[in-house]
């Protein structure tokens, strides 16, 4: 495993990178073919998880991040190409679930079974006392009558993190719980039993050339030389199907390094 600290709204974030032998079966994976690496930010998905109060409120997707890998540390290779030739590298991304089907997903989504009027990822849109909930769902979203609470249950949980923002459910044991894992809590969820929203699966490939020398794009998917943001945002546009630019001898993303 790789370990690493990232400050995310100025708090330490530690990220991990699983790399497992060869052929082994990731659950929930619809493939499994070669080394399989997951990522792992925090302790996210970890079933003993007792969920409290934290300073970073929700993470929106798209989430790009760059990492980079020291191959030696204090004289000891961590990472080696393999031999000259040809490679496929896979990356298996799942979407979250979007109950309601106005393109937010439920972790992002203050108001999950009811269309928003506003984006989530825009400050107060569709949120006019600006506490985080949308006022589709908000039960008073007018700031002069009393509105702007950022914990409308009180509970201890911002609307912002809150798996029932209008349902108290962070002072037991089994606070946030979500035995379905779509990201709305069971104590507002209308079938806490089943997932509301899909989880959509799509996969890329990108081949990869590795030569005596140096690895021919290896993560430089916009062929500019260097590893940058870009590169996950031509991934991530390619991946939904949106335009991108690239040089006219830079191949798209998935397609063989000629």
């Amino acid at each position: 495993p790789s370990a690493g600290i990232t400050y995310v709204a100025g708090m330490p974030t530690l990220v991990q990178y699983l790399t497992f032998a060869e052929g082994t079966q990731v659950p929930g994976a619809a493939q499994n073919v070669g080394w399989p690496v997951v990522a792992v930010v925090s302790n996210i998905g970890d079933p003993e998880l007792l969920q409290k109060p934290y300073a970073i409120t929700d993470y929106c997707s798209p989430q790009l991040s760059v990492t980079s890998f020291q191959g030696v540390a204090e004289g000891v290779p961590l990472f080696t190409n393999p031999a000259p030739g040809s490679y496929t590298v896979t990356a298996e991304i799942t979407s979250m679930p979007d109950a309601d089907g106005d393109t937010y997903e439920n972790t992002l989504d203050t108001c999950p079974l009811i269309a928003n009027l506003g984006s989530p990822r825009v400050p107060m849109d569709g949120d006019l006392d600006s506490d985080g909930l949308d006022g589709a769902c908000d039960p008073n979203d007018f700031p002069p009558s009393g509105g702007t609470n950022s914990d409308e249950d009180f509970d201890g949980f911002l609307n912002r993190q809150d798996n029932c923002p209008l349902v108290a459910n962070g002072g037991n044991e089994d606070n946030q719980a979500d035995v379905d894992h779509d990201y709305i809590g069971d104590f507002c969820d209308p079938n806490p039993g089943e997932a509301n929203g899909a989880f959509e699966k799509t996969t890329i490939h990108v081949q990869v050339t590795i030569t005596g020398e140096y690895t021919a794009r290896s993560g430089d998917v916009d062929c500019d030389g260097d590893v940058t943001t870009r590169d996950a945002q031509v991934i991530i546009r390619s991946v939904v199907g949106n335009p991108i630019e690239l040089p006219a001898n830079c191949p798209e993303p998935g397609e063989p390094v000629g």
